[in-house]
């Protein structure tokens, strides 16, 4: 029996160092950045936006941008470890929004990696938001033991609800009854051990929105 796997050229991880004196997290969270399984079907498009809790005049955009880990193919949970590996050469545009700029956009209360591509808006939940703060001098180890895919749910959902009563102006029993019927959450990643759940919203569901 033969087998075919696709091919979804993905750069697995984008994402920036928090603290430019620290070394890069091994996993992902709010402040690093995010796994990017859920923009392979769309990476040749989409544009990803991440909250910066820095200050923007001590900010090296390129310098202390992360971009890297890329498969050929991969699925959701890349369960093994490991996937098709490969090198990957992309274009990429690194756009510093200003805060004080953003009022009366989709940006303007981001506080968590927020992905976009043409259809589609996609937040990523976690075990642990900052797993780095959260769990102290043992996260790297600690964060293998205490993730849950119920704690990554519960923080896709709040970003979800959030996303939708701050940039779509719904209320929130409007935001979580739209989340049950038009929002699909799975699982991001598991390999990092900072387990993920992704939430997918189709911009189509907004009728005459564009962006």
């Amino acid at each position: 029996m033969g087998v075919d796997v696709w091919r979804q050229p993905v750069a697995d991880h984008i994402g920036y160092r928090p603290d430019p004196a620290a070394i890069m997290p091994g996993g992902n969270d709010d402040a690093a950045g995010e796994h990017g399984d859920a923009a392979r079907g769309g990476l040749r498009t989409h544009r990803q936006n991440l909250s910066q809790r820095r200050d923007a005049d001590n900010l090296d955009v390129v310098a202390d941008s992360e971009i890297g880990d890329p498969h050929a193919s991969q699925g959701d949970s890349e369960l093994c470890g490991t996937a098709i590996e490969c090198s990957l050469t992309g274009t990429f545009q690194l756009v510093l929004h200003k805060r004080d700029r953003l009022a009366g956009t989709a940006l303007a209360d981001l506080h968590y990696p927020l992905l976009e591509t043409q259809d589609e808006w996609v937040v990523h939940g976690f075990s642990f938001a900052n797993y780095l703060a959260e769990l102290g001098d043992q996260a790297q180890s600690e964060i293998f033991a205490k993730s849950s895919l119920d704690g990554a749910m519960r923080d896709a959902f709040r970003k979800m609800r959030h996303f939708l009563m701050t940039a779509k102006a719904l209320t929130e029993d409007e935001a979580i009854s739209l989340m049950s019927v038009g929002v699909d959450f799975g699982v991001t990643q598991v390999v990092d051990g900072n387990w993920g759940i992704h939430g997918i919203l189709k911009k189509a569901i907004f009728a005459g929105d564009t962006g």
